[in-house]
């Protein structure tokens, strides 16, 4: 096996163990099966954060659901909250350097994915 291979392992054994009983009592998964649902969810879920916040996201746009969603982000940086957002590069390739500056500035910290990769070669 690969070094690479045998590290991936290693993360992917803490991060989900064999035993599942260590995590926490009183979670629950909720499907949201379109922007609809999934919009309002995500800034109440936002509203509600007290430590920190983990957004990982294909598409992100300068257009009124991405600029409520970055004003809730932001709220919450604003209480205090960590925020951490990952825009993949390619997903939101059109996505403005204004709108990622205008984040950072309101203290969410974020990171682009790859963020530049050739149409020609997804490889990159």
């Amino acid at each position: 096996m690969r070094h690479g291979k045998r590290q991936r392992r290693s993360l992917s054994q803490e991060v989900f163990p064999g035993n599942l009983s260590n995590y926490m009592p009183g979670n629950q998964v909720t499907l949201l099966q379109n922007g609809d649902a999934y919009f309002p969810t995500l800034e109440a879920a936002i509203e509600q954060a007290r430590q920190e916040i983990y957004l990982e996201t294909y598409i992100y746009q300068d257009d009124t659901t991405g600029r409520r969603v970055a004003e809730a982000l932001k709220r919450a940086a604003r209480r205090g909250v960590n925020v951490y957002v990952l825009i993949d590069g390619y997903g939101s390739k059109d996505l403005p350097r204004s709108m990622l500056d205008n984040l950072w500035a309101g203290g969410v910290k974020t990171l682009i994915f790859r963020p530049k990769i050739s149409p020609l070669d997804l490889s990159a």
